[in-house]
C-alpha cells in the first residue's frame, strides 16, 4: 500500500521529469508525496498530501494535529480532497512543480500555482512559518510573498523555502543551527539565510539540513 491505497490499484509513469500516478478509477495525481517514520509507523507521519490535475488538493491517511488539512484530525484511508480550489497546481507535469509540495513531520507545505506558500498540521516550534506556534488543520497563508519555487517540509521542527530570486528562507526549530541563518532557538516567520541568490535546493531531516 502506498499509505492506505493498493498499489495494484495505481500505475506509476516516471518519465524523467514528475512522478504520475493513475488510479484505476481514471484519478489522476501529478505528483504526492507521504512521510513514513524511520523504523515504522507513528503518530502523524503515515500520511499523503497530493496535488491533481484540474488544480485540486488533496491527502489521506493521519491526520494527528491536522497534518492532513481537511479541517479535522479524523484518519482517512482513501482521498479526500482539501477545500474546493482549483489553483492549487497549474497542470504542468514537470521536476520543478514536484518541489511545490512537501511533508514534514505533522506539517505540510504547498506551493500555490500564484507562488503564494501555505502550511498546516503541528506548529508547536513554529514550523509552518505563520507568526505564531498556533496548529492548523485546514491551510493557512505563510506571509504575503507570492514568489516561492520549493518548498520542503519540517521534518525536525525545521523548515525552509527558496524564492524565484534564488534566495533561501528557513523557519522554525533551530536549536542546533540547523536553520543555518546563524542563530539558535525558535522563530516562527520565514527568515533570508545570508545574501546569496543562487540557492536551488534545501532539504530538512531530524536535527540537520543541507543545501
Amino acid at each position: 500500500k502506498i499509505n492506505g491505497i493498493d498499489e495494484d490499484d495505481i500505475s506509476h509513469h516516471n518519465g524523467g521529469t514528475a512522478s504520475l500516478y493513475t488510479s484505476k478509477n481514471g484519478d489522476t495525481w501529478v505528483h504526492f508525496v507521504g512521510m513514513v517514520a524511520t523504523g515504522g509507523a507513528g503518530p502523524g507521519r503515515n500520511y499523503t498530501t497530493a496535488l491533481k490535475t484540474g488544480g485540486t488538493l488533496w491527502s489521506w491517511g493521519n491526520s494527528d494535529n491536522g497534518c492532513g488539512g481537511r479541517g479535522t484530525t479524523t484518519d482517512v484511508s482513501s482521498p479526500v480532497q482539501i477545500g474546493s480550489l482549483t489553483d492549487w497546481f497549474d497542470g504542468e507535469q514537470s521536476y520543478e512543480n514536484m518541489k511545490r509540495v512537501s511533508n514534514g513531520n505533522k506539517s505540510s507545505f504547498v506551493i500555490k500555482s500564484d507562488g503564494t506558500l501555505w502550511a498546516w498540521g503541528d506548529n508547536a516550534e513554529g514550523q509552518l512559518g505563520t507568526s505564531n506556534l498556533t496548529s492548523y488543520s485546514s491551510p493557512v497563508q505563510v506571509g504575503s510573498n507570492s514568489n516561492w519555487n520549493m518548498v520542503e517540509g519540517a521534518h525536525g521542527g525545521t523548515a525552509g523555502a527558496i524564492n524565484n530570486d534564488g534566495e533561501l528562507y528557513t523557519w522554525g526549530l533551530g536549536s542546533s543551527g540547523q536553520r543555518m541563518d546563524g542563530a539558535t532557538g525558535q522563530t516562527s516567520v520565514p527568515a533570508q539565510v545570508g545574501s546569496s541568490t543562487n540557492w536551488t535546493w534545501w532539504s530538512s531531516k531530524a536535527n540537520s539540513t543541507a543545501a
